[in-house]
């Protein structure tokens, strides 16, 4: 598709892919990183990279070294845009990469136990090679001399020494990840374990600050009750008998109102009635049929 939205898409996803494998190159050492080990499918912008052979900085070791991290020439360059041309990469890039390094800190624990593995595995020969010079010895596997040297025996002492030394390392290797790996369970358990701790806490917390809320407002209440107390005692009789009396004089006035609304009520009852009556007495007198009628009686008395 040649749209400008596929082209970016697929070249942002290119820039993405290329940073998170060169810094996971970086971290387990792949080297041999030719153009016919890297993969692309254009359709999506993927890299994917094949032949893992020289790993672990056994790129170091060849007859013509490789000290560069990762591959990053000019043809990647070029694909990467206009942010990777100048000495210093950025971009999608540069972020990608430092998220890929990020997210291994985070697990650099269950990452280096799986890798230790890959050290002491004996089908393949991941360490560097030590120097006869020193005081320690060269592995060697005899099963490979005597079948392509012609050479050495599988029932020697040193081969089966070696072998007894090899299953050794082999079950410390195994003894090391799986301690690892019941270190970390532990670690989830107790995180667990503390997390219900602190919610129980926090619910033992919040009760609490409930009663203390009740506590609070009651002593308010008592405080206050223990003023209007003291202020009662530090009064003399005759301003209690004074106030008695004010309190007294305050209800007959209150009695007093209340009988007086009532009488105005009564009263009020009474004039609405009569109210009523003389409209009916106006509605009679305002009626035309009442000259009509008053002529008519005229009449009849004539």
């Amino acid at each position: 598709n040649p749209s400008c939205a596929s082209w970016w898409r697929v070249t942002r996803t290119f820039a993405k892919s290329a940073g998170l494998l060169s810094s996971l190159g970086y971290l387990v050492g792949l080297g041999d990183r030719h153009l016919d080990n890297l993969l692309i499918d254009l359709s999506t912008g993927h890299i994917v990279h094949i032949d893992y052979n020289v790993c672990f900085d056994k790129g170091k070791s060849l007859r013509v070294a490789e000290r560069v991290p990762f591959r990053l020439t000019r043809i990647l360059r070029h694909a990467l845009g206009p942010t990777a041309q100048d000495t210093l990469v950025r971009g999608t890039f540069r972020f990608s990469a430092e998220s890929g390094l990020q997210a291994a800190r985070s697990i650099v624990d269950p990452l280096l136990i799986q890798l230790k593995a890959f050290l002491i595995d004996p089908l393949a020969d991941w360490q560097q090679k030590r120097h006869p010079t020193s005081n320690t010895c060269v592995v060697t596997d005899f099963i490979h001399l005597a079948a392509f040297h012609g050479g050495g025996s599988t029932n020697s002492c040193n081969y089966q020494n070696i072998s007894t030394y090899r299953r050794l390392r082999r079950v410390n290797s195994e003894l090391r990840m799986y301690s690892g790996l019941l270190t970390l369970r532990l670690v989830d358990l107790i995180q667990s374990t503390c997390l219900e701790s602190v919610f129980s806490s926090l619910d033992a917390v919040v009760s609490r600050l409930a009663v203390w809320t009740e506590l609070t407002e009651a002593r308010q209440h008592a405080s206050f009750i223990n003023n209007r107390f003291l202020t009662l005692s530090t009064v003399t009789k005759d301003v209690l008998s004074s106030s008695e009396y004010r309190c007294q004089q305050v209800e007959q006035a209150t009695q007093t109102i209340e009988d007086l609304y009532e009488e105005l009520s009564k009263q009020n009852e009474i004039w609405l009635d009569e109210i009523v009556s003389h409209f009916e007495n106006y509605k009679s007198l305002v009626d035309p049929t009442w000259l009509s009628s008053v002529s008519a009686s005229g009449k009849d008395g004539s």
